[in-house]
């Protein structure tokens, strides 16, 4: 864990001195939502569904279903909202990368049940 925290304040650095500061934010700004995805669309149900004692093709539909459907319901939102999210953090280029993230988030729904 700790090299792991070592290689991503390193590749931080690699890339803050490649971009520079004005990019760098914008990409700072767009890993949020990179981050917070996936603690956001598994909702809890992937932990539920693996310590199942019996575990029956109902639970893997039924988590499936709402994984899917709650990624359809925020990857629009932030897609909807991407202008919003730009004008927020006071760059146009955020609208392009929020609306494509939201987007992303919605593929990514797909593979939370399977991950599991």
């Amino acid at each position: 864990m700790g090299v792991r925290q070592v290689a991503q304040i390193v590749g931080a650095l690699v890339i803050a001195r490649i971009l520079g500061p004005e990019d760098f934010g914008v990409i700072s700004a767009a890993m949020i939502l990179v981050v917070l995805t996936p603690l956001i669309l598994d909702l809890g149900l992937s932990s539920a569904l693996i310590q199942r004692p019996e575990l029956r093709k109902d639970h893997i539909k039924t988590t499936t279903t709402i994984n899917v459907v709650s990624a359809l319901i925020l990857g629009g939102a932030v897609w909807a909202s991407s202008g919003w999210i730009a004008q927020f953090f006071g760059s146009s280029a955020l609208q392009h990368i929020y609306a494509i993230l939201g987007i992303a988030m919605i593929l990514k729904g797909l593979a939370v049940t399977p991950r599991a």
